[in-house]
């Protein structure tokens, strides 16, 4: 059987009715809302909706026992509104009473005794209610009927000696009645869940190349180095195994136009397109988890370059590179809707990479910042 909350009684309920609420509280033991986890699982058809309350239910709970009275309301209207259950209409008058919110207690209350009217703690909570009624109402007529202003002071008469003196009874200032407090809005879940990420953005890529052949048995070394501007691309699609912590697999892309290829101690060429492309597993961690906010990125996989060289007739080339490439970056998400968030980010790719042509082999060292714009769905 799942069990809900056993919220304390308020001071002004006495002694007695104290006693009657810790009663109360126990009979009211057995909230239906579902928990998740194993019992989620056993029960295939669990509405992911009824899953979300009671993780929100639960957190309620707890910022209750702690005394974050804001927060626990927050966490308990948004169960309401996504389960519909009126067990905890109960649990929102509680904290709004909590909170100084009489005028939303009193209305939660009500509407707690209209869908349940069987309810078992039902006589207690008619009594709180009307207790919330007459303490409106008691604000009301005070504020609509302030308290008259002193009249200007009179010269004291002079004394009777045939009566005792007296002191003028002096009338008390009535004091405001304090503003209630703000309720904030509930902090967001977890994220845990599917992710998917989309960012294209701009960079900058740098190739140091060596090539080694060798010609009528001597061995020739060679060094190089292209750089340029370019595009970059990045689509990663993963699952979020832990609150704010995801893994999947994604394709980063640095692709550059019209690179510079400088040869060591020779001339420069210019090359039609490089295009560095890495594959694999990622891992994405958000430090704070309630949410999409800050992030940090890193990821690993197969790489390949691609390149062609702009020249046309016997001066053109073209070739293929393969190894390995790691990405490393940070961003921030702002939130668009409660999954979604379009941030930015900036992420740093590296790759080392080899060809081989004949009696020639050539290695890549490959350096890609680049700063992207992102839209993120987790």
């Amino acid at each position: 059987m799942v069990r809900v909350l056993a919220l304390p009684s308020l001071p002004w309920l006495g002694l007695m009715r104290m006693a009657r609420m810790a009663r109360m509280t126990l009979l009211i033991a057995g909230l239906a809302l579902p928990v998740h986890g194993a019992q989620a699982q056993a029960n295939p058809g669990l509405s992911e909706r009824d899953v979300q309350a009671r993780r929100l239910f639960e957190q309620g709970r707890e910022a209750y026992s702690d005394g974050r009275y804001r927060d626990a309301w927050a966490y308990f209207h948004e169960a309401y509104q996504l389960s519909g259950r009126p067990e905890l209409l109960f649990n929102i008058g509680q904290t709004a009473d909590r909170l100084g919110q009489e005028g939303d207690a009193l209305r939660a209350f009500s509407m707690y005794l209209e869908r349940l009217p069987a309810a078992p703690n039902r006589k207690d909570v008619e009594n709180r209610v009307r207790a919330l009624r007459d303490r409106l109402e008691a604000s009301q007529q005070a504020q609509s009927h302030p308290p008259p202003t002193a009249a200007p002071a009179r010269p004291a008469p002079k004394p009777d000696p045939a009566q005792p003196a007296t002191q003028p009874a002096v009338l008390a200032r009535q004091q405001p009645l304090p503003t209630p407090p703000e309720i904030t809005k509930p902090p967001r879940e977890p994220r845990r869940g599917f992710l998917l990420r989309a960012a294209i953005g701009v960079g900058y890529r740098s190739d140091a190349i060596n090539t080694s052949a060798t010609i009528d048995g001597v061995n020739v070394t060679a060094e190089g180095s292209t750089s340029g501007f370019g595009l970059a691309l990045d689509l990663g699609i993963g699952w979020g195994v832990l609150p704010g912590f995801a893994i999947g697999g994604g394709v980063f892309t640095d692709w550059a136009s019209s690179p510079t290829l400088a040869a060591d101690g020779g001339g420069e060429t210019k090359l039609s397109f490089s295009r560095l492309t890495t594959i694999g597993p990622f891992i994405d961690w958000y430090p704070i988890r309630k949410t999409l906010g800050l992030y940090i990125l890193g990821g690993f996989g197969l790489s390949v370059l691609a390149y062609k060289s702009a020249a046309e007739g016997s001066e053109a080339f073209e070739g293929d590179a393969y190894g390995f490439g790691f990405t490393l970056g940070t961003g921030y998400d702002f939130s668009l809707s409660r999954t979604v968030g379009l941030g930015i980010e900036l992420r740093f790719m590296t790759a080392i990479l080899g060809e081989a042509v004949a009696n020639e082999t050539t290695s890549h060292v490959i350096t890609a910042p680049s700063l992207l714009a992102s839209l993120t769905w987790f």
